[in-house]
């Protein structure tokens, strides 16, 4: 069964899909010194890594005592390719193996070595010249390459227990791929299978007994399992989850980093930058659906009215794609020009007007319980960059809406709390008149969220006041979650995780401070990362990283 689930994801994979199980691969294979190079001056090299082989075959055959140490230029590619289409790629191959061009950890010193990476297999005349063009290297005493495909990559990914897919219990997945695949699956059961990928929390007893080795089998599952998962989700038609499972998978990769007790550098690690390709990918092709319905409120609800509650799936649709989109403009800020993520972000302008034109729709403004609070945040912040008439005019929507749904002069019972399933969401959404239905909620962590943004945003200053007032008027009461990420790695009940008192300072004080937890310290990733975490954890933020963001976008 996991070996039918791994072959079907190696027949539908696009490239970007597949870099993070790549960096596994080649992590098992014994590489290091990888490095992402796919963009504009790649110079015919997708990956550069450092790894052993013999000086004549392929990676992994005859005695290791012959293996010497290589430079490795790769080229990743998706499907077969047929006689036209290899002939392409051996020119690709050729600046990879022969051209010194590359990022300052390309080894000229090393021999090298090219090889092409693909999903599919050669076909037609595409083998015979394929080796008759590796032979003629050979007798030429020019760098070797070599291929790896669908039949390699498929015995690496199932069978080989390094990968970290074999010897481990392939049930939850296997259960999260069917109910993908009958329509079932939530965000919610998604978040809970990603949990398997995290490592035991600093400091307890499974983290001092963890097995040498293990976090490393942990790092490779979790990106091979993320990549199949999303393909299967994007598949599906649900590309809004397919995004989440990223940032699954980046949550995953730096609670990995942090176990070690290293201190990130100025360069993002290896995993992390494959997470974030791999959302970019979900979340470009998202932006591409979208951005033509984005702007008028009756096509938006027939794309996404497909259940037989449009009252809930559509605002929920509305606030998970803002957010998604959202999140994707904000990293177009937040990369610099030499980043190798800046080649596979889409135009800045684009999202911009298709989140712009998201927050105009009345859904965006109406979340439908705490859970989607976070939601608010990258779009507000997005859109504030250009345009902080529309988000002050964008939360104040929001905020009456909220503050309706706890105004007890209408019989309103509140909001659901982070955490509760579609069905309570619901039940808090309509129940209000019903004798039958749930308690009233006081607590809001939307409320706290709103407020917070008025303190930063431009423009948001004069709003700050009116919105607490608002709440205080309808008993809704701020409510926030605060940890130690190292500690709580972003779990929504992760370790340490407590609750803090929010009072807010009237008028805003001159520095900004608008409460207590405005001093929290800054997480300890960068701030694009952190804002994008709060997407997994759904019950806290830090708002020193939404301050950070804010800082950058205004450079």
């Amino acid at each position: 069964m996991l070996r039918d689930v791994v072959a079907a994801f190696l027949d539908t994979v696009t490239e970007r899909e597949f870099d993070a199980p790549l960096l596994a691969l080649l992590s098992a294979r014994g590489f290091d010194d990888v490095h992402f190079l796919h963009g504009a001056f790649e110079f015919g090299k997708d990956f550069i890594a450092k790894g052993m082989k013999p000086p004549d075959c392929d990676v992994g055959a005859g005695d290791p005592s012959t293996w010497t140490r290589h430079q490795f230029a790769l080229q990743s590619k998706s499907g077969d390719l047929g006689l036209s289409e290899w002939r392409s790629v051996r020119k690709q191959l050729d600046e990879a193996r022969l051209d010194d061009l590359a990022h300052p950890a390309f080894d000229t010193s090393l021999p090298r070595a090219g090889v092409v990476v693909l999903t599919g297999r050669l076909t037609g005349g595409a083998p015979l010249e394929a080796q008759s063009y590796r032979s003629a290297e050979r007798s030429k005493s020019r760098p070797d390459f070599e291929v790896w495909d669908r039949d390699t990559l498929l015995e690496w990914l199932a069978d080989a227990p390094e990968v970290g897919l074999a010897g481990t219990s392939d049930g939850p997945l296997l259960a999260v791929a069917g109910a993908i695949d009958q329509t079932t699956v939530t965000a919610s059961a998604l978040e809970q299978h990603s949990r398997v990928w995290l490592p035991p929390t600093p400091g307890s007893l499974s983290a001092a007994t963890q097995q040498r080795g293990a976090l490393a089998v942990l790092e490779r599952r979790s990106s091979v399992e993320a990549a199949v998962l999303v393909n299967r989700l994007r598949r599906s038609g649900r590309l809004d989850l397919a995004a989440l499972v990223g940032l699954h998978l980046l949550r995953a990769a730096w609670c990995q980093v942090l176990s070690r007790d290293e201190a990130p550098d100025s360069e993002r690690p290896p995993q992390v930058v494959a997470a974030i390709r791999l959302f970019v990918g979900c979340a470009t092709e998202l932006l591409s659906q979208v951005q033509h319905v984005a702007d008028n409120p009756v096509n938006l609800l027939r794309a996404t009215a497909g259940s037989a509650f449009p009252h809930a799936a559509y605002p929920v649709a509305c606030a998970r794609i803002a957010e998604i989109l959202g999140l994707l403009g904000l990293l177009t800020v937040d990369v610099t020009p030499s980043d190798p993520l800046r080649d596979i972000l889409p135009d800045s302008s684009t999202i911009e007007d298709t989140v712009s034109a998201l927050v105009r729709q009345p859904g965006t403004a109406h979340p439908i319980g705490d859970s989607f609070a976070v939601s608010i945040i990258p779009s507000a912040l997005l859109v504030a960059r250009r345009n902080p008439a529309l988000v002050r005019e964008f939360l104040t929507r929001t905020v009456v809406w909220v503050a309706d749904r706890y105004d007890k002069e209408y019989g309103a019972i509140g909001l659901a709390a982070t955490g509760a399933t579609p069905t309570e969401d619901v039940d808090y959404l309509l129940g209000g008149p019903y004798d039958n239905g749930p308690r009233r909620r006081s607590s809001s962590y939307l409320a706290t969220v709103l407020t917070d943004l008025a303190a930063v945003v431009p423009e948001g200053a004069g709003l700050y006041a009116d919105i607490i007032n608002e709440f205080l008027a309808v008993d809704a009461f701020p409510l926030l979650l605060s940890a130690d990420e190292r500690r709580a790695q972003w779990r929504p009940d992760g370790a340490g995780v407590r609750l803090m008192h929010v009072d807010y300072r009237d008028p805003l004080p001159a520095d900004g401070v608008a409460t207590s937890h405005f001093d929290n310290p800054a997480p300890p990733v960068p701030a694009w990362d952190a804002v994008a975490l709060a997407s997994t954890a759904r019950n806290r933020h830090s708002i020193a990283a939404v301050r950070m963001l804010l800082k950058q976008q205004a450079c």
